[in-house]
């Protein structure tokens, strides 16, 4: 799955869900790049010193894939984004 993983200026975990809101609200399928294990149950007792994994998980999104993904759809998802963040930056 193709991954973006943002700038800290360009992208916080706050606008990052806002832009997974956006993207979903335009019927895109966008994910949270990963979560952290430590955030899982099972690890949530255990004192873990991961902050890559929290910074990453806090900036990256998964972009859609799949075969039948033409071309001007990833160029409106990609227009998407761009416009997002060009939005948010004047915010």
């Amino acid at each position: 799955m193709p991954t973006i993983i943002f700038n800290k200026k360009d992208l916080n975990i706050n606008k990052r869900n806002s832009l997974i809101e956006y993207l979903k609200s335009k019927n895109i399928d966008i994910r949270v790049f990963f979560w952290p294990l430590s955030m899982m149950n099972f690890y949530k007792s255990q004192k873990l010193n991961n902050k890559v994994s929290y910074e990453l998980f806090s900036r990256g999104i998964n972009l859609p894939s799949y075969v039948e993904l033409k071309l001007n759809e990833q160029k409106k998802v990609v227009s998407y984004i761009i416009n997002f963040l060009k939005l948010k930056k004047n915010v």
